[in-house]
C-alpha cells in the first residue's frame, strides 16, 4: 500500500473525537511509524496501534477508511476500505497525523459524513465541528469535552462548492442551512435543532437563530453591572429575543447573583428570554410546551395535530439519545 496513508470517512470521524490525538501528534511529529514498502497488513496493524493510543477503541478499527486520488489506487487489502476522491488530492484537504499518515480536514470529513450519517446525526456533527465542544459518543461513551471550533459553515461550504461532484457535497450544502457556529454543548445544539429542523421532522422550521450572540451593555448602564456584555445561548434576531439552556439542578450563590443581574440587564435592554432546561428535554409534554412558548416568541404557529406532536417527541428522543 502506498504511503502516505490518508485517513478518511468513519476513521477520520473517529480520529476527530479521539482524546489523545493532539498529544500523540506532538510525540510522533518527527517519528515515522513505518517505512515505504511496508506490507498492507503490517501497516494496518501499526495504524491500529497508533489510533488506539489516540483513544479510539480497537473494535472500531477492524477496517480502516483511507482516501486515494483515483479508483485505480484503491487497496485490495481486507484491512482497508478505500475511497476514491476522483481527482488529485490537494494539500489543503488534509492535515498531518505523523510522518506517513494524513487525515482529511474537518471540512472534507463533514462532506463525507453526510453520505453515511442519518440527516439529524450529520446536523449534530456539523454543529460540533463549528462549535466549542466534541461529543465522546462516537467512542462509545457519554458526555462531551470542550475545545475550540475546528471549522466554520463558510469553510465547509467553500470546500463543497470546490468539489461539486464529490458524493456528499450537495447534501452538505443543504445541511449547512441549518448549522450554526458557536454552540458550547450538545444540549445547546439540541435546543437549536429543535427549532431549526423542519416541521415534517418535528422541529419548528425556523432558521432565525444565532448561537451565543454577544450583546454589549450600553455605557450608560454599565454602572449597574459587573460585566460589559452578555452572551445569549440562542438569539432570535427577528424577535429580538433569546433562549437559554439551563442544565444545572442547583446553582451556587455567586452564580445565582450573576444570573439575576444578567436577567435584569436583559430586561433593561428589552430582550425577552425563554429558558429551556434538561427537565424540559426529558419530558414529551414539557418539551412540547417549551417549544410552543418559543414559537410564540417567533410569531409562528406550529401544527397542533397529534401527528406533529409524535414527530416532535421522536425528534426530542433522537436529540437526547447520547446524553448521560
Amino acid at each position: 500500500m502506498d504511503i502516505p496513508v490518508v485517513l478518511s470517512h468513519k476513521t477520520a470521524w473517529l480520529f476527530l473525537h479521539a482524546p489523545n490525538r493532539n498529544r500523540l501528534r506532538r510525540i510522533l511529529a518527527s517519528r515515522p511509524i513505518f517505512k515505504p514498502g511496508t506490507k498492507a497488513s503490517a501497516l494496518a496493524s501499526r495504524l491500529r496501534d497508533v489510533l488506539s493510543a489516540c483513544g479510539i477503541p480497537r473494535d472500531k478499527l477492524e477496517k480502516i477508511d483511507v482516501l486515494v486520488s483515483f479508483a485505480a489506487e484503491r487497496s485490495n487489502s481486507p484491512d482497508f476500505r478505500s475511497h476514491a476522491l476522483g481527482r488529485l488530492l490537494e494539500g489543503n484537504l488534509v492535515e498531518p497525523v505523523c510522518p506517513g499518515v494524513l487525515v482529511v480536514r474537518p471540512e472534507l470529513c463533514f462532506i463525507q459524513a453526510t453520505v453515511w450519517m442519518e440527516p439529524l446525526e450529520a446536523l449534530e456533527f456539523g454543529f460540533e465541528l463549528c462549535g466549542r465542544y466534541e461529543s465522546v459518543a462516537p467512542l462509545g461513551k457519554k458526555g462531551y469535552r470542550e475545545r475550540p471550533p475546528l471549522t466554520t459553515p463558510a469553510d465547509i461550504r467553500a470546500v463543497a462548492k470546490r468539489l461539486p461532484r464529490l458524493p456528499g457535497s450537495h447534501k452538505a450544502i443543504l445541511a449547512l442551512a441549518r448549522i450554526r457556529s458557536g454552540s458550547r454543548s450538545p444540549m445547546e445544539t439540541a435546543v437549536a435543532l429543535s427549532i431549526l429542523c423542519s416541521q415534517k421532522d418535528g422541529g419548528l422550521g425556523c432558521f432565525d437563530i444565532e448561537m451565543n450572540r454577544r450583546i454589549p451593555i450600553p455605557a450608560d448602564m454599565r454602572r449597574f453591572f459587573s460585566f460589559d456584555h452578555i452572551e445569549i445561548d440562542l438569539f432570535l434576531p427577528s424577535a429580538n429575543a433569546g433562549i437559554e439552556y439551563d442544565g444545572s439542578y442547583h446553582a451556587e450563590l455567586k452564580r445565582r447573583t450573576h444570573d439575576m443581574d444578567r436577567s435584569s440587564a436583559l430586561s433593561m435592554l428589552g430582550i425577552p428570554i425563554r429558558t429551556i432546561s434538561a427537565q424540559h428535554l426529558s419530558s414529551q409534554l414539557a418539551f412540547h410546551r417549551a417549544l410552543n412558548a418559543v414559537a410564540q416568541l417567533l410569531g409562528i404557529a406550529p401544527p397542533a395535530s397529534a401527528a406533529f406532536q409524535r414527530r416532535q417527541n421522536e425528534l426530542r428522543l433522537s436529540l437526547i439519545r447520547n446524553w448521560s
